[in-house]
């Protein structure tokens, strides 16, 4: 693969490099005819650049026909229900799961006691959310 990939980039960059020197210069009068040869030419090469690249990155989708070897056949040699892989084994169930208290740390400012004694102001941790139980869908495998 690698080896085919190398191939594939010299063949585009010497197509490239042959595509920049084979112009021939442009004229004062002819500018605007060249800029439109240049715009088509570089869409042209990022077309195929983005093919090429395309083309070496698919990868090979599975078809959506079942293969024939797999196919049952009863006695009457009438086609069986087949029975489609379409993934991994298991399935969803709903479960409830604990959600935990949520602290944060807050300012307390000072202040006086119902005493009359004074409190210098902290950080607190004060639950902002209680704990609770939420139900949530749970993949089992088999």
């Amino acid at each position: 693969m690698e080896e085919h990939m190398k191939k594939i980039s010299a063949l585009t960059l010497t197509l490239v490099i042959i595509a920049c020197f084979s112009t021939a210069p442009a004229n004062a009068g002819a500018a605007r005819r060249h800029t439109i040869e240049g715009f088509v030419l570089g869409t042209g090469v990022a077309l195929i650049g983005t093919a090429i690249i395309h083309g070496m990155n698919q990868r090979h989708q599975p078809s959506l026909d079942y293969p024939k070897h797999k196919r049952h056949y009863n006695s009457r040699n009438q086609r069986q229900h087949a029975r489609y892989d379409w993934g991994p084994r298991g399935h969803w169930e709903i479960q409830k799961v604990w959600i935990a208290d949520r602290p944060q740390k807050r300012w307390n400012p000072g202040h006086y006691t119902r005493r009359g004694n004074w409190v210098d102001g902290r950080y607190q941790k004060v639950r902002v959310r209680d704990g609770h139980w939420q139900t949530q869908k749970v993949w089992v495998a088999r």
